[in-house]
Parts: C-alpha cells; structure tokens; sequence
C-alpha cells in the first residue's frame, strides 16, 4: 500500500519497478483500467513469500527483471528453483512457454 495512494498517509514510498523502469520520469504504479502493471521479480518474490498462492505467471514473466520480452534466461532459472521448493501452482501452458521461450534462446 505504500506505492499506492490507497493507505491513510497517501503515496510515501516508490513503486517497486524492475530496475529497467526504473530510470524513466513516469513511476505511475497506478493499475489504469485495469491493466496490469511491471513490477519487480523481487517484489513478486516477497508477495509469494507472505502469500504461497501468489501468481506465478506475473512472477516469471521476463519483464519483471528484463526490457526484453523474449528473454527467459531468470524467468526460467527462477522456475526450475520454484519447482524443486514445491510452488507447482503454475499452467502447464505457462510452463511449457517458458521452456519453450528458454530453448528458443539457446
């Protein structure tokens, strides 16, 4: 809440963007319409520490450590890590896109 306007004392801390988006003027965390916002991979880390059911799709998507959209190096690395702590609550389709998109880079 303290990136968003939604606690008591207003907006008093910075949004946890990947550091790629971190040097632009606009740190609007705000979810517009909607949509869904980039953040951090290790702020989602921390999410899924204090909630086991947070998503994992947004966890592993190469935009939370990369401007690269095509870029699974972490997003795959920090999957296989979460498979052998027993976070099996991914698609399979997600799954197999990570792979997918993993082997398309080697």
């Amino acid at each position: 809440k303290a990136f968003t306007k939604k606690s008591e004392y207003g907006e008093y801390a910075n949004p946890p963007l990947p550091p790629y988006l971190e040097r632009t003027p606009d740190k609007s965390a705000d979810q517009q319409d909607g949509r869904y916002v980039i953040q951090d991979m290790c702020y989602h880390l921390l999410q899924l520490y204090a909630d086991r059911s947070h998503q994992l799709e947004r966890l592993l998507a190469p935009t939370t450590s990369t401007p690269n959209q095509l870029d699974y190096r972490l997003s795959w690395l920090v999957c296989q890590m979460l498979q052998a702590l027993d976070y099996t609550h991914l698609s399979e389709h997600h799954l197999n896109s990570i792979h997918a998109g993993y082997i398309a880079q080697l």
